[in-house]
């Protein structure tokens, strides 16, 4: 027999008005005032911003709707889901379109972590309809994987015209450009060294060592560092990025788990073989090291209408081929009608606390 899943309802939450500025700044302790206050001021940009800054309070506001309301068995997760955080991975001469940034990755409810990308969809489009089909073709791909699609070929870069293009935005001669547009500043001598010899630790010759400032997102105010580096002949721009409880982390499955990041990496790249995106302490506080150089991004706003589709189906052909083994196949389309009717209050519920708190 089909468990018929039980869709989230506004009873299942507490009353938006307690989903104060208070209960979002709870959920960013690592953050002084002043990075918190700059982050703040920057989510304010729009109803997607402000969801997309604070993937921490998702999690937490989800930990009141009861378990047997939340479908999906708890497996390694994407955490931070949205169309943005996709991009293209580059290794070797293969270029990959995958899921690109796992800081909030980790252990929670399948389900969760489906609705947290259909939810920022709407919030961005405004469009009902849209949604539900992206969360139709999400139920087809897992029933038949083959569905799913790339990427068009004309938006997917060479791997080495990425690198050069990387390269030549970030790097001038042997120093990394410092500029508005690569807000790329000054890092101190004490963090140079710090930094130096984290890297140095694993192979890299550091050349040169920049702090970057960001401001907007679920990381702005953490810390990063970047790092021009030369390994096995080949030149390289390390970001070193401050990790803190993934926002997975604050939902139900809240242990801590050793080794999340490479755990995560083998999970959500599978066969991949990249060589970045493991871990360095710097003073007290776990960082994640990632190239710049191997990533490109789409500009999601610069694509017309026809190529922005394609690429949303991609996005969720990802999603769902990793998220289907979390389910029965009896059980797919009872998670499509969750998901379309759990959409519609999750994403009012986001929209009215941006109205209210701006």
């Amino acid at each position: 027999m089909v468990h018929l899943m039980d869709p989230i309802e506004p009873k299942d939450l507490s009353p938006v008005k307690l989903l104060t500025k208070a209960f979002f700044r709870a959920t960013n302790p690592h953050l002084d005032h002043s990075r918190f206050e700059a982050k703040w001021e920057k989510a304010f940009e729009s109803p997607l911003r402000f969801f997309r800054a604070f993937p921490q309070a998702w999690y937490l506001d989800l930990t009141q709707v009861p378990v047997s309301h939340v479908p999906g068995r708890t497996d390694w997760c994407f955490g931070d889901l949205h169309p943005e955080n996709f991009g293209f991975l580059v290794v070797g001469d293969t270029v990959h379109y995958a899921f690109n940034d796992l800081d909030d990755s980790g252990r929670a409810e399948v389900g969760l972590d489906a609705l947290r990308w259909f939810t920022a969809h709407l919030l961005w489009s405004q469009d009902v309809r849209a949604t539900d089909a992206f969360i139709d073709l999400y139920r087809d791909v897992m029933r038949k994987p083959s569905l799913a699609t790339g990427v068009p070929a004309a938006l997917v870069p060479d791997a080495a015209a990425v690198r050069k293009k990387q390269l030549g935005k970030f790097v001038s001669g042997r120093k990394l450009v410092r500029n508005a547009d690569t807000l790329l500043g000054a890092a101190d001598a004490n963090e140079r060294a710090i930094v130096t010899e984290a890297l140095s630790a694993h192979g890299y010759r550091v050349v040169d060592v920049a702090e970057r400032e960001r401001e907007h997102g679920g990381s702005g105010g953490l810390r990063r560092f970047w790092a021009l580096v030369t390994k096995g002949g080949a030149t390289d721009v390390l970001e070193v990025k401050e990790l803190t409880k993934p926002a997975t982390a604050w939902g139900h499955a809240n242990t801590p788990i050793e080794d999340r990041i490479a755990k995560v990496r083998d999970a959500v790249w599978p066969g991949l073989g990249l060589v970045d995106h493991f871990t360095v302490v710097l003073g007290t506080h776990e960082y994640v090291v990632r190239s710049r150089v191997s990533r490109a991004n789409l500009k999601l706003d610069k694509l017309d209408d026809d190529e922005l589709e394609a690429v949303l189906q991609a996005q969720v052909g990802v999603m769902a081929k990793h998220h289907r083994r979390a389910f029965r196949p009896a059980e797919f389309q009872a998670l499509d009608d969750w998901l379309q009717d759990s959409v519609r209050v999750t994403a009012a519920r986001w929209t009215e606390v941006f109205e209210r708190l701006r």
